[in-house]
């Protein structure tokens, strides 16, 4: 059996207009197709998907075609699937609709094996179509380093949470049995959570946007209750994992960005009631932690302050306003540009 240096594991449902351009970004790699298995798991596809993949798989012997029998609905299953089957000691998850730079797979190969280290990783572009923006956490490089080194507690409350543009050490997911939880929302935030507690070191390419997250029609949809609560539950399983752990004092730090977002999410929605009902669930969550999260910028904290008083009717008024200044145009592209930099 041979073995890759990489598997590239992408989860695929319905997505005949982007899977030849996302395949080809895995393809044309500058560390050589012949070092990566590319692994593909169809979740019952309607349309031309699986023959997309069929090519595909009778071109390349590294290209391994997966085919459910039953459609699960999410890209966990996928991504499981391909924990499963990879001939590789470092996997990377990649969405059906997105693209790598052809630097990327060669460039977190390089520095997780030079770092010894259990995951590598860097930051990525958001791409609409209509506009660019690149994400970045912005963290001060380790010294004498042109990458940032967390190791220990550090890695714990590192608050880069989504999949995308990482490089995992299979063998501890699979000692470990960590996986993406198929039956909740947010399964990429409570993932990498749980694999950064298993963690003992993150090498970490700030400066370099390997990945590019294309929002298109077909991307997974933030702007309804049922996400927003889903992600309110996700961290609530989180803080019970803390607990068991005995890891509850990093719960300020993994969940300040978490819960941020959620803010931002609530500006997308139109309806008082169901604001309310989010914002509800939050007090909950945050009492849960004591109200002890301050947020990562000012006007979601001034919203904050109105939910930990149980004054919803003013925080859903706030919320509003907040929602129809982000559907502006101008002001929306600052927005997103003040999101990604935080």
């Amino acid at each position: 059996m041979t073995m890759y240096k990489i598997s590239v594991i992408i989860p695929v449902y319905n997505a005949e207009e982007y899977l030849k351009n996302t395949v080809e970004s895995v393809i044309n790699q500058s560390m050589g197709f012949e070092n990566i298995e590319l692994i593909l798991v169809d979740d019952c596809s309607t349309d031309s998907s699986r023959d997309i993949i069929s090519n595909y798989a009778n071109k390349f012997n590294n290209v391994v075609p997966i085919f459910a029998k039953t459609n699960h609905g999410m890209a966990s299953y996928g991504r499981n699937v391909g924990i499963e089957k990879a001939n590789s000691d470092y996997v990377m998850f990649l969405d059906n609709d997105d693209l790598l730079d052809l630097e990327i797979c060669e460039k977190l190969y390089d520095l997780i094996i030079t770092e010894d280290a259990d995951l590598s990783c860097c930051n990525r572009v958001i791409d609409d179509g209509k506009s660019e923006v690149s994400y970045s956490f912005n963290k001060n490089l380790t010294e004498g380093k042109n990458y940032l080194i967390l190791e220990n507690d550090d890695v714990i409350t590192f608050n880069n949470i989504l999949v995308h543009g990482k490089l995992f050490k299979r063998s501890i997911l699979i000692e470990d049995n960590l996986r993406f939880h198929e039956d909740k929302t947010s399964e990429d935030f409570i993932f990498c959570t749980e694999c950064f507690l298993h963690f003992k070191k993150i090498v970490y390419l700030d400066k370099y946007c390997g990945y590019r997250w294309m929002i298109v029609d077909s991307s997974i949809s933030h702007t309804n209750d049922k996400y927003l609560v889903g992600n309110i539950n996700a961290s609530r399983y989180l803080l019970s994992v803390l607990k068991k752990e005995n890891k509850v004092q990093f719960a300020p730090k993994i969940f300040k960005f978490t819960l941020s977002v959620i803010f931002r999410y609530c500006f997308t929605l139109d309806d008082n009631k169901t604001i309310k009902k989010v914002l509800k669930k939050l007090y909950d969550f945050e009492e849960e932690l004591n109200f002890s999260i301050e947020k990562d910028l000012l006007y979601i904290n001034i919203i904050n302050f109105f939910v930990i008083r149980k004054q919803f009717t003013i925080a859903t008024l706030l919320i509003k306003i907040m929602g129809k200044m982000t559907r502006n145009d101008f002001i929306k592209k600052i927005y997103r540009k003040i999101g990604a930099s935080s």
